[in-house]
């Protein structure tokens, strides 16, 4: 890899472009923390490769190298990922762009993003991508914009490209975490299931579910503040990255969990005992005791419910087509409950979709 030019690096890979539009992920293989885990990956791509036929939302293998030191892994090199994309469709507004709060600047941003040519296509993608991995009794468990890459086929055609396995489950072969004892500390920034955030070991493909749908809320939004984050994309909750002058990975989880039943409203013990069950039930009890109950999301009628997410989510008064905004909003109803057994599935989800 002489001719390798080093893209980015991290605690645990370094992603390095080569000369014939390939990228090579090396990972050293003594310094992984679980769940990271290079021979969990490898093996999670060849069984996701090796399917016939190839799923297109897949990222693919193209070939790996276990080294004494490293695991290298090829793919096709892609420009850009979906971060990207949603980050070109901010600009500052020319009009007073510039809000003070304190000693704080705040510079406000128009969204851009063409929701009518891209967002049912897009989520539709990914929800294929994901039937594909759940249907191989894999949970991808870091759902993000920065784990999609973006193929360019034309300018009418975009392939979305599923990628990073790196902290994926695999139900049929892991041999380091039990299925009823898994890692919560996975997921990324606001894209963290409520399972995750309150201890629930025993989770599964769900966690997607929740992320997927934290995506497609960042994809339906308009206008956002932020302090100096670039990085930031806003959606339907937040958990302080906003205000982060560092990166995305900033802000904190007890914000989020706020910051989601301030949004969803706060569950009784019974609509989610899950929790109770498995979970840090102490904690959730100890931190939402008392709460009006009747504002959670789905005592609300079905009517109420549709009223809220278009409240919410307005770029989805933008799509010209009323069905594919319907079934969106049929999809979203079924993507946000926080016991991840009512959740939706991604078999369910393009039953609606297609």
């Amino acid at each position: 890899m002489d001719t390798a030019k080093l893209l980015k690096s991290t605690r645990f890979a370094r992603i390095l472009k080569l000369d014939d539009d390939t990228v090579v992920k090396s990972i050293q293989k003594d310094y992984s923390i679980a769940p990271h885990d290079p021979y969990q990956e490898l093996s999670i791509l060849q069984k996701l490769n090796r399917q016939e036929p190839n799923n297109d939302n897949i990222i693919r293998l193209i070939s790996s190298e276990i080294t004494d030191e490293d695991i290298n892994l090829v793919f096709p090199f892609y420009k850009m990922s979906l971060q990207d994309f949603l980050q070109q469709s901010c600009q500052k507004t020319s009009n007073n762009p510039y809000y003070s709060i304190g000693e704080d600047t705040i510079v406000k941003y128009r969204y851009r993003f063409d929701t009518n040519k891209y967002c049912y296509d897009f989520f539709n993608q990914l929800v294929v991508g994901l039937d594909f991995i759940h249907s191989q009794k894999i949970i991808h468990r870091d759902m993000k914009p920065q784990n999609v890459m973006l193929d360019f086929i034309d300018e009418d055609k975009i392939i979305l490209k599923i990628i990073d396995f790196g902290i994926a489950y695999d139900f049929k072969d892991n041999q380091k975490e039990d299925k009823d004892n898994l890692i919560t500390d996975v997921s990324t920034s606001i894209y963290k299931a409520p399972e995750l955030l309150f201890g629930v070991k025993n989770y599964s493909y769900s966690v997607d579910i929740w992320s997927l749908f934290i995506m497609l809320t960042q994809w339906l939004q308009k206008d956002r503040l932020s302090f100096t984050n670039i990085e930031y994309i806003p959606a339907i909750v937040d958990n302080g990255a906003s205000n982060d002058e560092v990166h995305l990975d900033a802000g904190s989880d007890i914000k989020l969990i706020f910051s989601i039943f301030e949004k969803f409203g706060v569950p009784s013990k019974e609509q989610w005992s899950q929790v109770i069950e498995f979970g840090s039930s102490d904690a959730f009890i100890g931190m939402f005791s008392g709460y009006d109950t009747s504002t959670y999301f789905y005592n609300k009628t079905k009517e109420e419910q549709k009223s809220l997410l278009l409240e919410w989510l307005p770029g989805l008064l933008t799509i010209e087509n009323p069905q594919h905004t319907e079934k969106l909003i049929e999809c979203c109803l079924g993507m946000v409950h926080y016991q991840s057994t009512l959740r939706i599935s991604t078999e369910q989800l393009l039953k609606i979709l297609n």
